[in-house]
């Protein structure tokens, strides 16, 4: 399993990253962590809301200031939040361990129940037992809970069978062309390679990339490339015709391009 940079546990009890802390954060954002106008708990809710900006590229890992992407992402979120939170789950499925986590091991169609998925989450860290591991599943199900992922995207339903929290991975067939250029790019740099197949990002076994994120269905898939192929920035080309399935991305661009690029 890949691993994240940061440790599975940084959430406090259950602390998801919730729409209206995001939201205030954006209204606020120059003088949010020097005053008391978010209303949020310094000690208790503070700290894993700081945690959960930072996984989502929103703050600068070494303090409390905005990042480069935060403030292209807090001028795009009041007009398209969707747009937003496509991006910021891309970054928590690379930077937030319980995310990356759940993106790759938790497929799409199937409804797995809270006792399947605390079995699957301890088998993956045998070592490590308890609130270690609930603490952390409890905090990515209250992002979805208390977020547009599975809100208003749709993208994790939240059920009960027999009355227990079941959890279902539906896929997501409408994300923007910035996040799907942002996602392929993202994933490139981490196999360092500008050279991709479709057929990679849907392997058996494939546990990141668009498709882990998203579940975008494969011909949805290659309609969105082939409009990002004649899209004005012309972020990628692929070859789609006669059994291809080659995506070749531009090697004067990286991630952090495509979002100044395109958001």
């Amino acid at each position: 399993m890949k691993t994240a940079k940061t440790g599975i546990n940084r959430y406090n009890d259950g602390m998801g990253l919730r729409e209206n802390w995001l939201r205030k954060y954006f209204d606020t954002y120059q003088t949010f962590f020097n005053n008391e106008e978010h209303s949020l708990n310094v000690n208790y809710q503070i700290p894993p809301f700081t945690n959960w900006l930072k996984e989502a590229g929103i703050l600068n890992e070494n303090d409390k200031t905005i990042s480069p992407v935060g403030e292209l992402l807090q001028r795009k979120y009041y007009d398209e939040p969707a747009l937003v939170w496509e991006i910021i789950f891309i970054h928590l499925c690379y930077n937030s361990e319980i995310c990356n986590w759940f993106q790759s091991h938790l497929d799409f169609y199937r409804v797995y129940t809270r006792a399947e998925i605390d079995v699957i989450l301890q088998d993956s860290y045998p070592d490590l037992k308890g609130r270690t591991l609930s603490n952390p599943l409890n905090s990515l199900i209250n992002t979805f809970k208390e977020g547009s992922l599975s809100k208003t995207m749709g993208m994790v339903k939240l059920l009960k069978e027999e009355g227990k929290l079941a959890v279902l991975r539906t896929p997501y067939n409408e994300p923007s062309l910035a996040a799907v250029a942002y996602s392929l790019y993202k994933y490139a740099e981490e196999k360092d390679s500008k050279s991709l197949t479709i057929t990679e990002l849907y392997s058996e076994g494939q546990t990141s990339g668009i498709y882990r994120q998203f579940g975008i269905e494969r011909p949805t898939l290659e309609r969105i490339l082939r409009t990002l192929n004649e899209e004005k920035n012309h972020v990628l080309e692929v070859q789609l015709n006669l059994g291809l399935d080659n995506i070749n991305l531009r090697d004067d661009l990286t991630s952090h391009d495509i979002l100044k690029l395109m958001l």
